[in-house]
This record gives structure tokens, sequence and C-alpha cells, in this order.
């Protein structure tokens, strides 16, 4: 597996994650193109196949949002997807915030593994009508 630079049609290149298909299906290329504007954003590549996008998308200066849309088969390269993501974050001063399907466990984990905090719940924020919880990292040196 190797990280490589972001391009939109990336993500709709794999199946995403059952997990993550009732909030993030209905992703069009106008979406994919915003993310790939607003930030850093990377991709997880196996075997040729993408298996997996990230980033994180500049809101306004200081405050920016990790996003990750994932394949089952990033499971087994979590390790590198993490160190990896975890470097991107380090690279946005300010407020880092990351939205969790709320009880999606393995989300929190994750959220959590990136050194965001949690901070609060949000109600009917996800497509679908899903809850949320908002994870955050501030960095009060940094705007």
């Amino acid at each position: 597996m190797k990280i490589i630079p972001f391009k939109p049609e990336h993500v709709f290149q794999f199946d995403l994650d059952e997990s993550q298909v009732e909030c993030f299906g209905a992703l069009t290329a106008e979406h994919a193109n915003a993310l790939a504007s607003v930030g850093y954003c990377y991709s997880a590549e196996e075997d040729g196949k993408i298996i997996g996008c990230g980033g994180v998308a500049d809101i306004h200066a200081g405050r920016s949002v990790a996003w990750a849309i994932m394949s089952e088969a990033t499971g087994k390269h979590m390790l590198a997807i993490t160190r990896a993501a975890k470097r991107v974050i380090s690279l946005k001063g300010g407020r880092v915030e990351a939205v969790v399907r709320y009880g999606f466990v393995a989300g929190v984990r994750w959220a959590t593994l990136l050194g965001l905090e949690w901070h609060h719940h949000e109600e009917q924020y996800l497509p679908g009508g899903y809850d949320a919880d908002i994870f955050v990292r501030l960095d009060k040196w940094h705007s």
C-alpha cells in the first residue's frame, strides 16, 4: 500500500466500507472536486487500485475538517493510514475537526488515535438524518 496524491475521480474507484455507505454513498463529482480544492488530500493505493481517500479541508484560516472515505481493503493497512493521517493533520494549525457517525465505535477510536478529542454531539447532522459526534484538536499556538 502506498499513499499517493488525491485526484477527485479516486472517490469513485472503490466501494465504500459498509459503515460509510449510508452517509457518503451519494458523494458527487462536485463534492470530490471541492475536497481537492480546499486542503491537503491523499489517496491510498494497493496494487494499482485506490482503496481509500482522505485529507484535511480548510474551512477558513485556523479551522479545518479532517475527512476520510475508505473501502474494506483499508483494514489491514490502518496502521500506515493512521500514521499518514496524523502527519497530514499535524500540518494544520488552529482547529482541526472530524465528524464521526454516532455509535461508530471504530470511527471514535480512530479519531482519538489521530489526536482529536470528543467535543460535542450533533443531532441529525449527517446525510440520512444520522447523529454525529464532533472531535477536535485545538492548536492554540497557531492560527
